[in-house]
C-alpha cells in the first residue's frame, strides 16, 4: 500500500486504485467530486495520448486528425500521408496528376495524337503540290519551320502526362516555349516577307530581303531560348506536393518554380510575337488575296492572345494547384489547332479541290484585279484608244504599275 498524506484517503473500487481523494476536514468523509473534474483512467483506448493527472491516475485525450498515437502520445505524420482523428497510424495520401490513364489524361493524349496527324497531313499535301504557286509562296524554309514548331507543340503536351519527375519539370514548360517560339517567328517572317514584297520594293528582292525573314526565325527563337536557361538556372522547376483544400487525404504533384513570374515571362514573350505578328496582318490586308494571310494570320493570333491572356491571369491569381497544369495544357491545344487550322486549312482545301485556283494565271488574274482597285480603274473594257485624252498618260503610268506588281508577284513566288 502506498504512503498517502493524512488528508487524502485512496479511493478504490473493484480492488483499483482509481485516484487519491482530499477528505473534509469537519466530517472525515469525501469531498464532492463534481462534473468538472477530470475522469480518471489506468489505461486509454488505441487513437488517445495518456497525461497524468496524479499517480496512477490519467486523462485521456482524442488524437487529432493528421496525428497518430504512439506510446500514449499523438504524433504528427509525415509527409504525404495523413490520418483521420483517433487514428493509431498514417496512411499514404493519394497522389493527383494528369496521368495516362485518367480522363484528362486520356482526352489530352487523343487530342495531341489528332493534332500531329494533321499536321502530318498538310506536310504531305503541300509536298505533293510543291511546284504550285501556293506552295512556292508559302516561304519554302519558313513553312518548314512553321510545321516543326506545331510538331514540337503537340509533342510538348506528352511532358504534362504522367507522374513529374526532375528531368520532366525542367523540359515540359521550356520546350512549349520554345515550339511556340518557332511557330511564331515563322509566321512573323511570313508576314515581313508578304509586306517586303509589296511596299518596300517592287524589283526582285534584294539579298537583305530574302535573309531577314530567317533572321526573324532565329533571333525570335534564340530570345525565347535565352529566356528559358536564364529560368532553369536560376530558379529552375522542381517537383511540389500540394494538399488539396477539400480533401486531407490527396495531394496534387506539380512542378513549379518559387516564383511563378518566370512562366509568365516565357508566355507573355509569345504573346508579344503574337501582337507583333497580328499588327503586320492588318498592315497587309489590302494585298491580292493569293498572297494575303491578313485574316488567317489576325484571326489566328487573336486567338492566340485570348487563350493565353486567360492562362497568364490563372497562374497569376491561383495558387499553386493541379488546375494551372490543366490550364496550359489547355492553352498549348487550342492554340496550336488556331494555328495550324487558320493558316493552313484553307489552303490545303484549295490544292485538293481547287486546283483552278492554284495555277499562274490564277495568280496573275488576281494581281491584276488587285492592281485595278489601286489604281482606280473600275473597269478596264471601257478604256477609250485616244492618245488625245487628258487621263492618257494616268492610264498608262496605272498600266505600268499594274506590270511592276505582277513582276513582283512572280518574283515572290520564285524566291522561294
Amino acid at each position: 500500500m502506498p504512503w498517502i498524506p493524512k488528508a487524502y484517503k485512496l479511493l478504490t473500487i473493484d480492488g483499483i486504485n482509481l485516484k487519491m481523494i482530499p477528505l473534509d476536514p469537519n466530517n472525515n468523509s469525501y469531498s464532492q467530486i463534481t462534473s468538472s473534474s477530470p475522469p480518471c483512467h489506468t489505461t486509454c483506448p488505441n487513437g488517445y495520448s495518456r497525461t497524468m493527472v496524479v499517480k496512477c491516475c490519467y486523462s485521456c485525450t482524442e488524437c487529432q486528425a493528421n496525428t497518430f498515437a504512439h506510446d500514449s502520445t499523438c504524433k504528427p505524420c509525415g509527409n504525404g500521408t495523413w490520418s483521420s482523428a483517433g487514428s493509431t497510424e498514417c496512411k499514404n495520401k493519394t497522389s493527383n496528376y494528369l496521368a495516362y490513364s485518367n480522363a484528362y489524361g486520356i482526352t489530352f493524349l487523343t487530342i495531341s495524337i489528332i493534332g500531329l496527324i494533321l499536321t502530318i497531313l498538310v506536310i504531305a499535301v503541300y509536298i505533293k503540290h510543291a511546284n504550285t504557286p501556293i506552295v512556292k509562296a508559302s516561304g519554302g524554309f519558313i513553312f518548314v519551320c512553321n510545321m516543326v514548331g506545331h510538331i514540337c507543340c503537340f509533342f510538348s503536351v506528352l511532358g504534362f502526362l504522367g507522374e513529374p519527375t526532375g528531368w520532366r519539370c525542367l523540359a515540359r514548360e521550356t520546350v512549349f516555349g520554345i515550339s511556340f517560339a518557332i511557330c511564331l517567328s515563322s509566321i512573323l517572317a511570313r508576314s515581313f516577307r508578304i509586306l517586303s514584297a509589296f511596299f518596300i520594293s517592287t524589283e526582285r528582292p534584294s539579298p537583305f530581303q530574302k535573309h531577314f525573314s530567317l533572321c526573324i526565325i532565329l533571333i525570335g527563337t534564340l530570345i525565347q531560348v535565352t529566356i528559358c536557361v536564364i529560368w532553369v538556372t536560376v530558379d529552375p522547376p522542381k517537383i511540389r506536393r500540394i494538399d488539396t483544400q477539400d480533401t486531407h487525404d490527396q495531394t496534387d504533384i506539380i512542378c513549379r518554380s518559387n516564383s511563378p513570374y518566370w512562366l509568365i515571362g516565357v508566355i507573355g514573350y509569345l504573346v508579344l510575337l503574337a501582337l507583333i505578328s497580328c499588327l503586320c496582318a492588318v498592315k497587309s490586308r489590302s494585298l491580292p488575296s493569293n498572297f494575303n494571310d491578313a485574316s488567317e494570320i489576325a484571326f489566328s493570333m487573336l486567338a492566340f492572345l485570348a487563350v493565353w491572356m486567360c492562362t497568364i491571369h490563372i497562374l497569376a491569381t491561383e495558387k499553386y494547384s493541379l488546375t494551372q497544369t490543366v490550364s496550359i495544357v489547355i492553352a498549348i491545344l487550342v492554340s496550336s489547332f488556331s494555328c495550324l487550322g487558320f493558316l493552313f486549312f484553307y489552303k490545303c482545301y484549295i490544292m485538293v479541290f481547287k486546283p483552278e485556283k492554284n495555277t499562274s494565271e490564277w495568280i496573275k488574274k488576281s494581281v491584276f484585279e488587285y492592281c485595278q482597285k489601286i489604281s482606280g480603274i473600275k473597269n478596264m473594257s471601257s478604256v477609250t484608244d485616244t492618245s488625245e485624252s487628258p487621263d492618257n498618260s494616268s492610264n498608262i503610268k496605272n498600266g505600268i504599275r499594274q506590270d511592276k506588281s505582277i513582276e513582283t508577284s512572280n518574283s515572290f513566288i520564285e524566291q522561294s
